[in-house]
């Protein structure tokens, strides 16, 4: 994860495109990584002036735009395979796509929607995506807040895995 971390920050300053700053992270840990490691990752750039948003997805849980009414706006499913498996795989980015006033843009780690209850029951993704429908109206650190708060109930507490999350809002005149 640190090296990951380090070669796209790295990357990130010579590499303008989310697919090429992918495929060169990826041919630089497939030759450091132990055999049978690997990473998922999901990498946007935002430009705010325009709202516009480009993404590249490498093996990781979709992303999802949510838009004013909290319906699904685009889907931001892989463009490629997990890092560090395969020196000579490339990345393509997805779609640019245009944010509107009051749309939000949601990412998160399989923990969230993995989390089980004590019967066995995952948290699921339709629960995950209802939550933040829900909550869309607050501010993306309370939606995050509620998420949190809702997996932990729901697990009582046994939490298995990371629970990560990213919400981004879109704001100006609509």
């Amino acid at each position: 994860m640190a090296q990951t971390r380090a070669y796209l920050r790295a990357l990130a300053m010579t590499y303008a495109g989310v697919a090429d700053l992918l495929t060169s992270t990826n041919r630089r840990l497939t030759a450091d990584l132990v055999t049978d490691h690997f990473v998922s990752l999901f990498v946007a750039q935002l430009d705010p002036r325009t709202r516009s948003l480009v993404y590249a997805n490498a093996g990781h849980c979709p992303g999802y735009v949510l838009d004013r009414r909290g319906e699904v706006k685009a889907v931001l499913a892989g463009t490629g395979g997990l890092v560090g498996i395969d020196q000579a795989s490339a990345f393509s980015a997805g779609p640019t796509i245009k944010l509107e006033p009051g749309e939000l843009v949601f990412l998160y780690t399989d923990g969230i929607v993995e989390a089980m209850s004590r019967d066995g029951r995952f948290f699921g993704l339709e629960r995950t995506l209802d939550l933040v429908r829900g909550h869309r109206h607050k501010t993306p650190d309370e939606i995050v807040d509620r998420l949190f708060d809702a997996v932990s109930a729901f697990s009582e507490g046994n939490i298995q895995d990371d629970l990560t999350a990213v919400i981004l809002k879109a704001e100006g005149a609509g």
